[in-house]
């Protein structure tokens, strides 16, 4: 479900982005935010896709400067790309 609000709440975007990647590698219950999720078998095909699911989920837009492999390569990086283009 898409987040609405101006600011997006940590502990809600966690469960989304966890949710979000578990369509791509299995997460489990537990999954550390600084993971390497290459290591979990995420590729840059599915990295792709997780950009594009991120921006309709989360209702922003991920610039081109952002769209950089470093910033998908954990949980945490992806919440922070997720909560700097917070409206």
């Amino acid at each position: 479900m898409p987040l609405n609000s101006a600011r997006f709440e940590l502990t809600q975007v966690r469960a989304d982005v966890l949710s979000l990647l578990g369509e791509h590698i299995p997460v489990e219950e537990g999954f550390p935010d600084d993971e390497d999720l290459s290591a979990h078998g995420l590729t840059s095909m599915s990295i792709v896709a997780l950009i594009y699911s991120i921006e309709d989920h989360f209702e922003i837009e991920i610039s081109e400067s952002q769209m950089q492999l470093r910033n998908f390569l954990t949980v945490k990086g992806i919440m922070q790309i997720v909560l700097a283009n917070q409206r």
